[in-house]
């Protein structure tokens, strides 16, 4: 089975992923030590910084500046 001592090994190698990476890293195992067969749901929540360019506008990729102007 997968159990607490199999997610802090898989997690150890996920440094500089993104939250996505990590998710999607984490269902494979699981599917794999179930031999894709679930005996129960599965969620999975993973949150962290996202990679942005320089010159994304706002605080979310995509979002508009929320800087005022004068004019």
């Amino acid at each position: 089975m997968f159990g607490t001592a199999e997610l802090i090994e898989l997690l150890s190698g996920c440094g500089g992923m993104t939250p996505d990476e990590i998710a999607g890293r984490i269902e494979a195992a699981v599917l794999t030590a179930s031999e894709g067969r679930l005996r129960d749901d599965m969620a999975i929540l993973a949150f962290g910084p996202t990679r942005q360019t320089l010159d994304e506008a706002g605080i979310l990729p995509g979002a508009t500046s929320t800087e005022e102007t004068d004019g």
